[in-house]
């Protein structure tokens, strides 16, 4: 996503910079001020998606126990690739997928209990 938030930026700008160098066409200058304040509100929209959806990935992967721990952990380079958890058979999940699986089914015993593992 940030390709794309990347792009929207230069878009935003380039729109701003044009609109604050529209001078003498009164009705040129309105409609570029509309594009740019379209395409801004989409921008900012778009940034605060990223960062919630960034906030979840974080506290997806934080433990109760002390939230700064997998800060300093990013911080430092040394996060972990999968997270593991406990199944009702007592034994650990191997995947980020079973995981999940497992957590839905907790939350949720309806839903289908998946066995595939890798």
């Amino acid at each position: 996503m940030s390709t794309e938030l990347t792009i929207m930026r230069k878009r935003t700008t380039a729109l701003r910079r044009r609109y604050n160098r529209t001078q003498n066409n009164e009705e040129l200058t309105t409609n570029r001020k509309h594009q740019y304040i379209e395409e801004k509100k989409k921008y900012q929209t778009a940034i605060l998606k990223e960062k919630t959806k960034t906030w979840k990935q974080h506290c997806d992967i934080t433990t109760t126990n002390n939230t700064w721990n997998e800060v300093y952990r990013i911080a430092a380079g040394k996060t972990r690739e999968t997270t593991h958890t406990h199944t009702h058979t007592h034994t650990h999940t191997r995947t980020h997928t079973h995981t999940t699986h497992t957590q839905t089914h907790h939350i949720n015993p309806h839903t289908p209990h998946t066995t595939t593992q890798k």
